[in-house]
């Protein structure tokens, strides 16, 4: 069974974002991947987790919205 009906990176901007959040250093370093990828299998084991995945830390290019 598949989760989702479209992938983040369909939505720059909220890519954006979250690319953004994800960058301040103490968020970062609270983020367990491994943890998120394997509570979500756990909870529903027919769930495929799959990809295309984004790359968090990429430039957000958000400054130029300020």
């Amino acid at each position: 069974m598949k989760a989702d009906k479209q992938h983040l990176n369909e939505f720059p901007n909220v890519v954006g974002y979250v690319r953004d959040l994800y960058q301040i250093p103490a968020l970062k370093r609270s983020v367990n991947w491994d943890h998120l990828k394997i509570g979500a299998e756990n909870k529903t084991p027919d769930v495929v987790v799959e990809g295309p995945f984004v790359d968090y830390d990429a430039a957000h290019e958000r400054a130029q919205l300020a």
